[in-house]
This record gives structure tokens, sequence and C-alpha cells, in this order.
């Protein structure tokens, strides 16, 4: 059964995709769903690390990118 989505429900499902993507939004939208709790915490914990180390390197970057053009 190979159905194409509609509009309306295409968009809704990768608006799903990307708000776990953004961590804290993802956090409010698992807790809020009806997944189990080890998904929950899995996804609160093993999350948690990515998204600061992502953060941070993206931070860095820009600083330093913003930086050397002072320079």
């Amino acid at each position: 059964m190979n159905q194409t989505l509609a509009p309306a429900e295409a968009k809704n499902r990768t608006s799903k995709w990307t708000t776990f993507l953004f961590y804290p939004t993802g956090v409010l939208r698992i807790w809020k769903g009806k997944n189990r709790l080890w998904v929950r915490l899995l996804y609160t914990l093993v999350g948690l690390p990515l998204f600061l180390i992502l953060a941070l390197f993206l931070a860095i970057t820009g600083f330093a990118l913003f930086y050397l053009r002072w320079i």
C-alpha cells in the first residue's frame, strides 16, 4: 500500500520530527505524549549531552567567526 500523504498530514509529520531536533521543545513534546517511560528517559538523558555539545560547538564556532573578522 503505497499511499501519498495529504499536504496537511505531511506538514504535521515534518513539524513533529523537526521539534525533536530542537531539544527543549522535543522534551516537552515527548513528555506530553503517550510514549513509554523508557523512551522518554532515553530521549531526555541521551539528548541533553548531545544538545549541549552541539550548542556549545555552534556558539564557539559562531564567536570565532565574528571574532576573526574584527581582527
